[in-house]
This record gives C-alpha cells, sequence and structure tokens, in this order.
C-alpha cells in the first residue's frame, strides 16, 4: 500500500527522514510538533496534508497517526496512516 501511495520502495526509504513524503515541510513540522514528539499530549484525530508522489504529484493525505509503547509505556516511536483523499477532495468541490 506504501508503494503504491507513493512511488517508493521500503530499500528506497529506509533511514530517510519522512518529510520527503510531504509536499510542505513546515506543515510537515507543525503536524510533527502537534502529534509526534515525546512531549505532546497523544492526538489521534484524523488530520489533512499534501504528501508528495516519487514522481513529484502532489495528493492529499487523509492521515491518522499513534503512539507506539513498549509494555513498560516507554514511547518507541508512532505509527501513521493515511489515505489519498484527492478524488474525494475534487468531487465534494465540484
Amino acid at each position: 500500500a506504501f508503494s503504491r501511495s507513493f512511488g517508493y520502495t521500503a530499500a528506497e526509504v529506509r533511514g530517510k527522514p519522512t518529510s520527503m513524503l510531504y509536499a510542505d515541510e513546515e506543515e510537515w513540522k507543525r503536524q510533527g510538533n502537534i502529534r509526534y514528539n515525546a512531549g505532546a499530549e497523544p492526538d489521534i484525530s484524523p488530520y489533512l496534508i499534501q504528501c508528495r508522489h516519487k514522481d513529484g504529484h502532489v495528493f492529499w493525505s487523509e492521515n491518522i497517526g499513534a503512539p507506539l509503547r513498549d509494555p513498560e509505556d516507554r514511547l518507541l516511536g508512532f505509527l501513521v496512516a493515511g489515505r489519498d483523499i484527492t478524488e474525494r477532495l475534487q468531487a465534494e468541490s465540484a
């Protein structure tokens, strides 16, 4: 699903910053500060953000994320799932 959405293989993105997947680095930073840092209050509500495919085209993604914790409740990282809603947004505005 990731490769279909973004055009990258796992090997192409492994070890690289997730900012490469987003159209607007400032919005990526803003959402990261709100949702994906150790000191943030968990916010698992969906949000819209523009993403960038490997070929350069930009699409709207509805994302939702959650912290991943070990059995001792230590933060391991974050899991984010998104879906391309570009067509839905275009239909709604038509």
